[in-house]
């Protein structure tokens, strides 16, 4: 007796001859192609690395930088602005150094005034201790000016009844350098002496000022 298999249905079901594996469509991708990121600004760049190195540089580059990237046709607006704060800082930093070494080179130590500097204001107030003095061009209105330093020759430290007959030197000097100078003419003496301190640092000087009721531009003694 022959042997019957039992029917089967084909597989896999509804698979065309050929393509075991199923149907398969062949095509496009669903997605479009790749995007393509712009260019950063050469600008840009430029003024972030100038901002950290050589501000001012970098602050002008940041500003085109900035205009350059505007569009959205190239990236970095986010360097171009750091260009820009870096170099206003490197700026204000130059600035502030620059101040203050004038500043300094103004302000000194009472000790180390020399004839013919001026001040603008009077050297001390209410016999309070000096330790630095602002100068001023003598052209711009000031109302002090040093004009005699004198030594002191005292083997100690003077009483203030001592530095009272020393502040007379002032006057003699003032009367030998500049003669034609009196208080009619507005012009008072100031006198600087050492503190105690000083006088234990060395300091033997007694500084006379000609100071005037108004400020003056130029030399006291005209």
């Amino acid at each position: 007796m022959a042997y019957q298999p039992p029917q089967q249905p084909p597989w896999p079901p509804n698979n065309p001859p050929g393509n075991p594996q199923g149907s398969w469509q062949s095509g496009p991708y669903p997605f479009g192609p790749p995007s393509v990121m712009p260019p950063y600004s050469g600008l840009a760049i430029a003024a972030l690395i100038t901002g950290i190195l050589c501000g001012p540089i970098g602050l002008i580059l940041g500003i085109i930088g900035i205009n350059d990237t505007k569009n959205g046709q190239k990236r970095g607006r986010g360097m171009a602005i750091a260009g820009i704060v870096f170099g206003s800082l490197y700026v204000l930093a130059t600035l502030g150094l620059i101040a203050f070494t004038v500043s300094e080179v103004q302000s000194m130590k009472a000790t180390d005034l020399k004839v013919g500097d001026c001040i603008e204001g009077l050297p001390a107030e209410d016999g309070s201790e000096v330790f630095r003095i602002t100068t001023v061009d003598c052209s711009e209105p000031h109302r002090s000016e040093l004009f005699a330093n004198i030594d002191i020759t005292a083997s100690s430290y003077p009483s203030a009844s001592e530095f009272s007959e020393l502040a007379k030197k002032c006057v003699d000097r003032l009367h030998e350098l500049h003669p034609n100078t009196t208080s009619e003419q507005g012009v008072s003496i100031f006198t600087l002496h050492p503190t105690k301190g000083s006088w234990d640092q060395e300091d033997r000087t007694l500084s006379c000022f000609a100071v005037t009721t108004e400020k003056r531009s130029g030399s006291v003694f005209k």
